[in-house]
């Protein structure tokens, strides 16, 4: 069982972008779901910017605490979504956590990427309730 409290970024760069390349970008529709890239490096995230972009203007890598915060943020908001039964947003807290779980190492990422978790995600949100200890909807 993972605990959100204990999780850091264990992706490196190239794992990142192979993700992203490989899994994520396929589904990524209106380009939410390049927030994992803010957990990259400015030379590994230069060739995703605008051409021109600087470090300065990049800034630093998110990093540990700022995983350990979005976890927290989308199980919460996911877990809404899931019991009010509201809207297709729902499929962006089922994406975004499965992001974090990628870049914090879990090898159960993309069985909940690919989970087809009913129409309001019910199914995929208990699968991580069951790996990550927190209570189920």
């Amino acid at each position: 069982m993972y605990n959100i409290d204990e999780m850091t970024v264990k992706a490196t760069p190239e794992q990142i972008i192979n993700a992203y390349e490989n899994t994520i970008k396929k589904d990524d529709f209106f380009g939410e779901y390049t927030s994992c890239l803010l957990y990259l490096p400015f030379e590994s995230a230069k060739s995703f910017l605008k051409d021109g972009a600087t470090p300065e203007q990049w800034g630093e890598p998110k990093g540990d605490n700022e995983l350990r915060e979005d976890f927290e943020h989308y199980r919460d908001w996911w877990r809404q979504k899931v019991e009010d039964e509201r809207g297709i947003s729902v499929h962006r807290g089922k994406a975004q956590f499965a992001i974090r779980m990628m870049l914090a190492g879990c090898s159960e990422w993309k069985e909940i990427w690919s989970m087809d978790g009913g129409w309001y995600q019910r199914n995929a949100f208990n699968r991580c309730a069951e790996l990550f200890g927190f209570e189920r909807v």
